[in-house]
């Protein structure tokens, strides 16, 4: 039987207007364990005196605008009551290495009608891959009516389920997969294992369809068609159970706490008399088939016939197999290998051993609903933790943010940006400022502070104290010779006025000029880009372009006059909404601080915007060490072409002076 399109595929495919996450994932994260809870009542307080803030952009402001510091909590909320009363009580995970994570696809008889739907309508990953799923098996099965629409009914019929479970826990691992999750190894149940197998690159996504939806045929036209019962006992007793029964019974399959048999119906039902009367735990699966035994071997000679059309590879991702229960070896790409994966038991026990020897710390679930996590976490002796995807009993969201805010917790590195594509455009939110566990580093001795006793030299504290002192670098005023290699080196200067300053551009190996207009729009033409610097995805864009290349960036401050109090503030506000981002998406190799007379001279008077950056810089230096970072200031009346020796050499001096006549680096000196 197959199953035409129904009525309503077209609208499922067709393009329309997504609506929000019914849920929010608020992330927090702190340097102390006190700070995060002073952040935490913060926010809580924040939120009840903004009740009419719209709770996704402050998630987005949380996990796009805040670092991503050692203590770390997340919680999940529909509404800004939701948030408050989670935001009373928060527990936090410290430092946690993310570890090996195992993505564990779940096997038949976990499926649901309307399983993901919430997903389907506004994750748009999720609903590419359902679609490009439903493309590809069109002909024979209606993908979008067996989840979605009028052909629910039919989902628990094997021909369909099959298709159905590989497509939707493909789109879910994909879903995973773009919000930066990735498995370092690979583990399915069953047929999930056919999911894992497409993952690690043993066939295609379109081969992958095909094995699968003509296994699920195959099956479905036996004529005797079995059952299957879990016997929660050993394998000795249970081959002790069905020792009479040795052409009719078999096990399918170990699965921790209990074991299944498959076979012939009647057989089965004796099996399940005698263990109770050995008060042995009986449970009958609501499974079509009797999966994984001798009663499949009729459709076997098929099934090899479609199996030997594919093309398969070698696993790209290590993959547990279920025959063997270790690491699969080059024969899972051979067409005898899923032959036997369709008769052989699951070898689960085994392969969540095998798991826990790769050394997995974290094991999720991609599937409808948490089975593999109840079988398989009491297997492991180390310590691991277990995630699940959904539960049909949650909303999608809640579940599946419950759990990315947990692995987030655990150390994993969130794509927020993926995250958050669809808020594009829309801008961070001012939130509470992070609660700084400050120190006192004053003297205790006020004795310390006798200036009559410093100038007497009877102070104890003269060591203590330093002048600035400059120090003149004439070598590095001569020529213009490279020192730095332009291997991979991009430039990126970041000026208000690229006027008179051609020259210095001209010799630089490919550089950009950015120009950082607020509310203006991302443009990048030739060796020009405009940019809205508070705005998240023109950051984002502006980083794509430097992913692979050694990035320099010359930042040029704004100049205004002292006097002009509105200059000055707009300056300083310029810098710090460059800078900022800058930092955090462009993650330079090398920065340039161009400032004017931003350091004192005492033939002119410094200059507050100048100063600002210097100041700033500093900070930079020290926070992000990994950045080699430079403060040039330049004095009055000196000219552009004096920059160039020092962006074409590396020397080791962070803080650098030019005037009219010579080039001075900052150093000091002990008083006394």
């Amino acid at each position: 039987m197959i199953v035409g399109r129904y009525q309503g595929a077209e609208h499922h495919r067709a393009p329309q207007e997504r609506p929000p996450r019914h849920h929010q994932l608020m992330v927090l994260s702190a340097k102390q364990p006190q700070a995060l809870g002073m952040l935490a009542d913060r926010y809580r307080n924040y939120l009840k005196t903004h009740p009419e803030v719209d709770l996704a952009q402050v998630a987005m402001t949380l996990a796009l605008g805040r670092g991503n510091l050692p203590y770390k909590t997340s919680l999940v909320a529909a509404t800004v009551d939701e948030a408050i009363e989670q935001l009373t009580s928060v527990q936090s995970s410290h430092g946690l290495a993310p570890g090996k994570v195992a993505f564990l696809f779940t096997g038949q008889g976990s499926q649901y009608g309307a399983m993901g739907q919430e997903l389907y309508a506004t994750e748009p990953v999720f609903k590419a891959a359902i679609d490009q799923c439903g493309e590809i098996l069109a002909d024979s099965v209606d993908l979008w009516g067996l989840l979605y629409g009028n052909e629910q009914e039919q989902l628990n019929q094997t021909q369909y389920t099959q298709p159905v479970l590989f497509a939707f826990e493909y789109a879910l691992a994909q879903l995973w997969l773009s919000w930066g999750v990735k498995p370092d190894v690979l583990m399915g149940h069953s047929v999930g294992e056919y999911v894992a197998a497409c993952l690690a690159g043993v066939f295609s996504l379109e081969d992958g369809l095909k094995l699968i939806q003509h296994r699920g045929q195959l099956i479905q036209r036996l004529q005797e068609p079995g059952s299957m019962v879990a016997l929660f006992t050993d394998e000795d007793k249970v081959q002790d159970l069905i020792a009479d029964y040795p052409d009719r019974l078999q096990i399918a399959g170990f699965n921790g706490s209990h074991i299944v048999i498959a076979g012939e119906e009647n057989a089965l039902n004796v099996i399940i008399a005698n263990a109770r009367q050995q008060k042995i735990k009986a449970k009958q699966l609501n499974v079509s088939h009797g999966f994984h035994s001798y009663l499949m071997k009729p459709m076997l000679a098929d099934f090899r016939a479609i199996a030997e059309t594919v093309k398969f590879y070698p696993p790209q991702i290590p993959l547990v197999s279920n025959v063997t229960g270790t690491l699969a070896e080059d024969n899972i790409a051979t067409a005898d290998y899923w032959v036997n994966h369709i008769i052989n038991p699951v070898q689960f026990t085994k392969s969540v051993v095998a798991l826990e020897t790769f050394g997995c710390q974290i094991c999720l679930e991609v599937g409808p609903k948490a089975i593999l996590v109840g079988m398989g976490q009491g297997l492991m002796t180390q310590d691991c933790a277990w995630f699940y995807s959904l539960n049909p009993k949650q909303v999608n969201s809640f579940t599946l943010l419950n759990t990315l805010g947990k692995l987030y917790q655990r150390g994993i590195k969130i794509d927020w940006p993926s995250f958050y594509r669809d808020r594009q455009g829309v801008p961070l939110t001012d939130l509470p400022t992070y609660p700084f566990q400050r120190k006192r580093f004053w003297f205790s001795d006020r004795s310390l502070w006798d200036l009559n006793a410093m100038k007497d030299g009877e102070s104890s504290t003269q060591s203590l104290l330093y002048d600035v002192q400059w120090e003149s670098l004439g070598g590095i005023d001569v020529g213009t010779e490279k020192t730095t290699s332009s291997d991979g080196v991009a430039w990126l200067w970041l000026t208000e006025d690229p006027q008179g300053y051609g020259p210095i551009l001209a010799q630089l190996p490919n550089v950009t000029v950015g120009h950082g207009q607020q509310g203006g729009q991302y443009l990048h033409q030739g060796d020009r880009v405009t940019f809205d610097p508070t705005n998240v995805s023109h950051w984002q864009q502006l980083g794509q372009l430097y992913q692979q290349q050694k990035l320099r960036v010359l930042y040029q401050a704004p100049i205004a006059a002292n006097e002009d109090l509105q200059a000055l503030e707009e300056a300083q506000q310029h810098i710090v909404t460059t800078l900022l981002p800058l930092l955090q998406h462009l993650n330079p190799q090398c920065l340039y601080l161009i400032t004017h007379q931003g350091t004192p001279d005492e033939n002119h008077p410094i200059n507050l915007v100048g100063a600002t950056m210097v100041g700033l810089g500093r900070v930079i230096a020290t926070e992000y060490q990994p950045i080699q970072l430079k403060l040039i200031d330049l004095g009055k009346a000196v000219t552009p072409d004096r920059l160039l020796p020092l962006l074409l050499n590396d020397s080791p001096e962070t803080q650098i002076k030019v005037t009219p006549t010579t080039t001075m680096a900052q150093g000091s000196i002990a008083r006394g």
